[in-house]
């Protein structure tokens, strides 16, 4: 890689699972990360400037955990995902 990361975090002792911290002013005490400016996190969380639908779908559905489409879109109908 040849740029800093935009999140840094610590592996849990207990679950194993990757912690990161969520408020900038109230960070843990094991943790480093890198805040980032508006224009950075605008461009990160802007799935709908993708040059497609079809890119904006596969993007969406990766988030949820590539779920099945009959339970995706029961979840969709259900109101339990909206974008």
């Amino acid at each position: 890689m040849s740029s800093e990361a935009i999140i840094r975090g610590w592996r849990d002792k207990v679950s194993g699972l990757w912690q990161v911290p969520l408020q900038a002013d109230h960070p843990p005490p094991q943790s480093e990360y890198l805040l980032l400016d508006a224009k950075s996190k605008e461009a990160i969380a802007n799935v709908y400037k993708l040059p497609s639908t079809e890119q904006i779908v596969r993007y969406l559905h990766a988030c949820v955990g590539y779920p099945t489409t009959l339970t995706w879109l029961k979840a969709i109908k259900g109101g339990n995902y909206a974008t």
